[in-house]
């Protein structure tokens, strides 16, 4: 890859989920995942002709679409079909096959000037997840790009590793803000300061100017 000197894997590429996918019934028997992440990319150097990309999934799962949008534009990825190039690539290099999984390649237009240099902003659906996606866990998906002027199995590329969770895995998001100074401090929203208060204290059970009664 432009800009990645020594053939091979190179981790770099950050996958972060936006929030909690939605799931929607692909047909009457298949149920999908719809994801939404935030991808960065290191800096690749100058790039022609766009990029290559692999995505693996299980044998039978299919992808329903795959969209990467840059800075005001679409990276406009499109499905690659026979003789399927980039899937038999990485399998050469990566294996699925033999685990129950697949390769499935795409193409995608990249201009530094048009879309910027990240991060991205990717959809990604995939069907089905019945009995492939507990709904209580997950799936992982592996991913590799390069560029148009590169081979998977002689030149450099990217790897990277997405989740796709299950229906009943529920992840929460929260933001903390520290701010500097000091003796300064910020507490959630919504929420009272972690300083204690002083307990009340007990009222004495003789006042002053007054004796107790005697029984």
């Amino acid at each position: 890859m432009s800009g990645l000197t020594a053939a091979g894997a190179k981790q770099g590429i950050v996958v972060n989920q936006k929030h909690r996918p939605n799931y929607y019934d692909k047909s009457a028997t298949e149920r999908a995942i719809d994801k939404e992440s935030s991808v960065t990319l290191p800096s690749m150097g100058k790039i022609k002709g766009g990029l290559r990309i692999g995505i693996r999934i299980r044998d039978k799962q299919t992808i329903d679409s795959l969209q990467i949008h840059g800075k005001n534009n679409s990276l406009s990825p499109q499905q690659e079909g026979a003789p399927y190039t980039i899937a038999t690539e990485l399998e050469t290099i990566c294996p699925a096959s033999r685990y129950g999984d697949k390769w499935v390649g795409f193409t995608a237009t990249y201009d530094p000037s048009t879309h910027g240099g990240g991060p991205f902003e990717t959809q990604l659906k995939v069907y089905p997840i019945n009995d492939f996606i507990d709904p209580h866990g997950f799936q992982t998906v592996s991913i590799a790009v390069t560029t148009a002027g590169d081979t998977f199995t002689s030149g450099s590329y990217l790897v990277a590793t997405s989740v796709l969770p299950g229906e009943e895995s529920l992840m929460i998001h929260k933001a903390i803000q520290l701010t500097g100074g000091k003796g300064s401090k910020s507490s959630p929203k919504g929420k009272a300061s972690g300083r204690k208060k002083a307990p009340k204290k007990q009222a004495s059970r003789t006042r002053r100017g007054k004796t107790p009664k005697r029984r």
